[in-house]
């Protein structure tokens, strides 16, 4: 039996901040193994093949019959704007840094990570007679690959991919039970650093981390140490996606169970409806299963000797296809679950100031960007991708969530119309006064036959009539003020 499950975990940043953004990635990219070994057990050691960079700029492949956007979205788009941001290229982490994580070192893959199941989950298992496949009840851990993403919408993603096996080729004691499977995927999934985080050891050391979110953070280390990114949901709960490629025959009661239970983290102690099992199911194929849910998706493929084109599935479509279709389509979700909370702006809609306006134009922007360089209706060319791109979408929620965006924007539109127009109309208001002194000036010089330069500086005129035309020239746009106010606040 095959299997991957890859972690999502996500965070933000700030686009329009790209100087900082450049400087970041710099960094990331020259980020050495020898940093990350001080990170993760404090050694210090003067090889220099420790100088060797943790990430590595990678062209993340797709399905060729993939439309263009696809590519640019995961690697990043060229742009001769030096000051627009279009996401930045994939990073993927080296094969030293992978041997690293698993507790090796140059050019030694180690021997893996290592963490044990809860006793309800030893007991649910010990029904179905399966057990762990070491004699302390621990069960093997895998980081076989881990990507980095940088979206134009100022979503990143860094994926961790697992298998439950020990590192190398062979994949020692590799599990054969998507119960077992299923069990691990609710073991790790939760990363908020609390007692219900999994500890994880690796083999022959005394040290330990705390959950996969110890990984991530030591990968990049700028998601705790730095005011550039930052985890979303501080990663309580992280989505998964898990590929499992089945031996077996399978009856249609049990691929619907099994892909229920690797894509929602439900385990055996739970007993859903079929109607809630049923909900995110879609079987493309015979042999082939999906499933879509808010908490993951999974792929369930029933191998059997008459299709031996999928014994390599997990490898080839899983990778090139399904994999970015369901990345894409989370980073999506991620966007606008978060523009819909309000992006944590705060503006007072009853007496709005100018930086309450630029935060609402700001949040119109960030829309619109999305639906312009973003948003597409077609993965490429083949029904089935398009199908999973759709169902991801309904799952997720990710239509209601835009067109619920989409009313706000156009609500706030109206709301800056409406405050330009009352400005505008503000405006015009005071030329009108303005212009009905400056009018009443003109006739009040026609009539005395005084003009304002006449009044300042012939000597010839009396002191009399100079009183009265002062007064005059005075009284007159003073009564129009005063009465333009009383006129507005008791006729409006």
């Amino acid at each position: 039996m095959q299997h991957k499950v890859r972690f999502y975990f996500p965070f933000h940043f700030a686009p329009e901040f790209k100087v900082k953004l450049d400087n970041y990635y710099s960094q990331l990219k020259a980020f050495s193994l020898r940093s990350l070994q001080q990170r993760m057990d404090a050694s210090e050691s003067t090889s220099g093949e420790l100088d060797e960079s943790v990430w590595e700029p990678s062209h993340r492949k797709v399905d060729p019959r993939f439309n263009p956007h696809m590519d640019q979205l995961l690697n990043g788009r060229e742009t001769v704007q030096n000051h627009a941001f279009f996401g930045l290229q994939a990073l993927q982490l080296s094969i030293n840094g992978r041997h690293f994580v698993n507790g090796g070192s140059v050019g030694d893959p180690g021997k893996g990570l290592r963490t044990q199941l809860s006793k309800a989950a030893i007991q649910r298992l010990a029904q179905k007679n399966i057990s762990a496949p070491y004699d302390d009840n621990r069960w093997p851990i895998t980081v076989v690959d881990a990507w980095l993403y940088h979206f134009n919408t100022g979503i990143g993603v860094m994926t961790l991919d697992i298998e439950y096996a020990e590192p190398g080729k062979h994949k020692k004691n590799q599990l054969q039970d998507i119960q077992a499977i299923a069990e691990m995927n609710y073991q790790l999934y939760r990363n908020s650093g609390n007692k219900q985080t999994a500890t994880l050891n690796w083999v022959d050391r005394e040290l330990s981390l705390n959950g996969l979110r110890d990984i991530a953070l030591n990968l990049n280390p700028w998601l705790s140490d730095s005011n550039i990114v930052h985890p979303l949901d501080n990663w309580q709960s992280v989505y998964t996606y898990s590929a499992v490629q089945s031996d077996q025959p399978l009856t249609p009661k049990e691929i619907e169970e099994h892909t229920f239970r690797l894509a929602r983290h439900y385990t055996d102690a739970y007993l859903p409806s079929s109607e809630s099992v049923n909900t995110g199911l879609s079987k493309p194929f015979d042999n082939l299963c999906h499933y879509h849910s808010l908490e993951g998706a999974c792929s369930l493929v029933i191998a059997n000797d008459a299709s031996p084109a999928l014994d390599n599935f997990i490898a080839s479509a899983i990778s090139q296809a399904y994999e970015p279709i369901t990345l894409i389509a989370y980073s999506e979700y991620l966007f606008l679950h978060q523009l819909s909370q309000g992006a944590n702006i705060t503006v007072d809609m009853r007496n709005p100031s100018e930086h309450d306006f630029a935060q609402l134009r700001d949040y119109r922007a960030k829309l619109y960007n999305f639906r312009l360089n973003n948003r597409f209706s077609h993965v490429g060319q083949l029904t089935q991708h398009n199908d999973y791109y759709r169902a991801m979408k309904l799952a997720l929620g990710s239509s209601e969530l835009l067109e619920d965006i989409s009313t706000d924007v156009s609500e706030i539109e109206d709301f800056i119309a409406d405050h330009i127009a009352e400005k505008n109309r503000q405006s015009i208001a005071n030329i009108k006064v303005l212009g009905s002194m400056f009018a009443a000036l003109v006739l009040l010089a026609d009539l005395s036959g005084i003009s304002i330069h006449q009044a300042l500086t012939d000597d010839t005129l009396s002191l009399t009539a100079k009183v009265i035309f002062w007064s005059l020239a005075i009284g007159i746009p003073l009564a129009f003020i005063v009465l333009s106010k009383w006129l507005r606040n008791n006729l409006e």
